[in-house]
Parts: structure tokens; C-alpha cells; sequence
């Protein structure tokens, strides 16, 4: 059974595109547009069977070089 709403959840990673590709690609979670243009310090996802606006938002937090 897979992933149908998380509700809100909030999560800070050091690499906001690494973790996009991770719940896109192994989770099946849509990206949604919610972030201003330019904007590429965070990402919102919605759970592949979702109905909520978005279900998930990534933050960057720290240096991703580490």
C-alpha cells in the first residue's frame, strides 16, 4: 500500500533537489508549484493519491557540500 496523504508534513534536508528526486522518484509524490519564482530553497510534493494541496514541504537547511 503506498503513501495516500501525510498531511502537512514539514522535513529540513540539505539538498532540496536530491530529496525531490527521492520522494518523485521512489515515492511517487508530485511536485507542486507553490514556491515563488526563483525561489529554490524549498519544495512541496502531494502523495500520489492525495487530495490535500500538498502533503509535503522540503526546506533547505545548512550547507548541501558537506
Amino acid at each position: 500500500m503506498g503513501v495516500t496523504r501525510l498531511n502537512h508534513a514539514v522535513l529540513f534536508v540539505g539538498d532540496v533537489d536530491r530529496s525531490v528526486a527521492f520522494y518523485r522518484d521512489v515515492m511517487g509524490f508530485r511536485v507542486v508549484n507553490m514556491t515563488p519564482e526563483g525561489f529554490n530553497s524549498a519544495a512541496f510534493l502531494q502523495a500520489p493519491e492525495s487530495t490535500n494541496d500538498h502533503d509535503l514541504g522540503l526546506f533547505a537547511i545548512g550547507d548541501a557540500r558537506r
